[in-house]
């Protein structure tokens, strides 16, 4: 058989499992969690009910002119050079 999974490691897999990527295995070993933890079940039915109203609310354009700046900000923002990316991950002084 299986080892249970832990409320954590199913905390960490709801999102896939929603989107039903999960392999087989493991989605059914995050099925067997829920049907024994009623903690987890009700994080799953609200993460369900957030999904269906965020699919509810209708879509509309985004100004042109806020889209440009937006798009404006992140480029500016975005390092350049290999230098510069490697900069952004690693501190200047990483803490010891």
């Amino acid at each position: 058989m299986y080892e249970p999974l832990c409320c954590e490691r199913v905390e960490v897999e709801l999102g896939s499992y929603l989107e039903d990527t999960l392999p087989r295995r493991l989605h059914l070993r995050v099925e067997s969690h829920l049907a024994a933890c009623p903690d987890c079940w009700s994080e799953v039915q609200h993460l369900r009910l957030t999904v269906t109203c965020l699919a509810e609310i209708p879509r509309r354009p985004m100004p042109a002119p806020l889209k440009n700046s937006l798009l404006r900000a992140v480029r500016s923002a975005a390092p350049t050079t290999p230098g510069e990316r490697l900069t952004s991950v690693i501190p200047a002084d990483p803490v010891h």
